[in-house]
């Protein structure tokens, strides 16, 4: 992440997010990056945000700085699930919400 930054890159990408790598790619989503994006396993949207805040808070950001980052961060967040009974991989659903109407 951090020598993709210094490469000036119009947009990020990222697979799954799971330790403190979190911060820096919300440092990178913070410094003027849009269309930035990652992976991160929840349940849901608000799961999402709040285990992204949880793997910043492990890279020793107090929690309410954390949250706010990853609020700062975040202007979509997008869910998608396997359908029951479906073809695995095949059938999701997807379902986006903007952060100022659902997340905020």
């Amino acid at each position: 992440m951090k020598s993709s930054l210094r490469r000036k890159p119009k947009a990020i990408g990222s697979g799954e997010v799971r330790d403190g790598s979190a911060l820096d790619w919300v440092k990178a989503a913070r410094s003027g990056h849009p269309g930035s994006a990652m992976t991160i396993h929840a349940d849901d949207g608000i799961g999402g945000l709040d285990r992204l805040a949880f793997l910043v808070a492990e890279a020793d950001v107090l929690p309410d700085i954390a949250r706010q980052y990853v609020l700062d961060a975040v202007d979509m967040v997008v869910v998608i699930r396997e359908i029951e009974g479906g073809n695995p991989g095949r059938q999701v659903t997807a379902r986006a919400s903007e952060r100022d109407g659902v997340l905020s």
